[in-house]
């Protein structure tokens, strides 16, 4: 009887006991389960402490910068500071080019012309091959669309049968006029004119999968050199070809290119708009360029 009674009494203190425990327990979890949301809401946002410290603690330099802003205008304020960051990169790069190869040329137009005591005859189907090299600088923007502006050493030669009337009256002895309607082209062997410009490529490529691109654009080329070297049997000449042609070409090209990481293979074809000469007759440039390079 004594051992009920005691249980009886014993009873309601161990379940006071046990309530004041399980509240206790309930007390202390609630501030480690509003650290971890922070911490998931701080991760999820992007928003990570930098050297100024977190800008929600009232002591920190952020949050001295935020001065009377509210919780939620220093939320939506650093959230669009990292989407315009964002924005940046993938709005605009710049990038540089070097590359190197080769350019082929040919002339399209009539074939005869002639100039004082010179006969001139462009060989039929020539191209010819030469070097071409330079740089450019490459401005993309969203990564799909770049411009590219550049400067580029290009070797243009070209093959023409050069008739001089006066070399064959010195060495016939018989007379201009007779001389200069006589076929003399047999006699003469082909020319190659070496002709050296600086061109200025503009181009837009546009970028249709990563690493494949297509593009077209305009070429202005100055001319700086011309020469030409011609004869009969063991005599020969040189001759100043550059005022002969125009000192400024203006071509239409199209692209096509490969890249892969920042190597590049680029094969490009285009045409004179202008006149090639200041001879009779109206001729245009052909021309095929086929590049490797390197951007940086």
């Amino acid at each position: 009887m004594k051992k009920i009674i005691l249980i009886s009494l014993l009873m309601p203190i161990a379940v006071g006991y046990a309530g004041l425990f399980a509240r206790a327990a309930a007390a202390d979890a609630k501030p480690a389960a509003k650290e971890s949301g922070a911490a998931s809401d701080k991760s999820d946002s992007g928003l990570h402490d930098s050297e100024g410290g977190d800008w929600r603690d009232p002591d920190s330099d952020r949050a001295k910068k935020l001065d009377d802003k509210t919780v939620d205008e220093g939320i939506e304020a650093r959230l669009k500071e990292y989407t315009s960051i964002r924005r940046k990169k993938n709005l605009f790069q710049f990038r540089m080019g070097f590359s190197i190869g080769a350019f082929g040329y040919g002339i399209l137009g009539p074939r005869d012309s002639k100039e004082e005591i010179f006969k001139y005859k462009y060989e039929k189907g020539s191209f010819t091959v030469g070097f071409r090299g330079g740089i450019e600088a490459l401005f993309f923007l969203r990564k799909r669309h770049c411009l590219s502006a550049g400067l580029f050493y290009e070797q243009r030669i070209i093959q023409v049968r050069i008739i001089d009337t006066s070399m064959f009256t010195m060495l016939s002895g018989l007379p201009m006029g007779f001389v200069y309607s006589a076929p003399l082209r047999k006699y003469v062997d082909k020319s190659n004119i070496d002709t050296n410009y600086f061109t200025i490529p503009v181009l837009y490529r546009f970028h249709v999968l990563d690493e494949f691109y297509i593009g077209a654009g305009l070429d202005v080329g100055v001319l700086f050199y011309g020469r030409a070297r011609y004869g009969v049997f063991l005599w020969s000449r040189k001759m100043d070809y550059a005022r002969r042609l125009r000192p400024v070409d203006l071509g239409a090209r199209m692209v096509f290119g490969f890249t892969m990481n920042r190597v590049f293979i680029e094969v490009g074809l285009g045409c004179g708009v202008l006149d090639y000469d200041r001879l009779p007759g109206e001729r245009h440039s052909i021309y095929l360029t086929a590049m490797i390079g390197y951007r940086i």
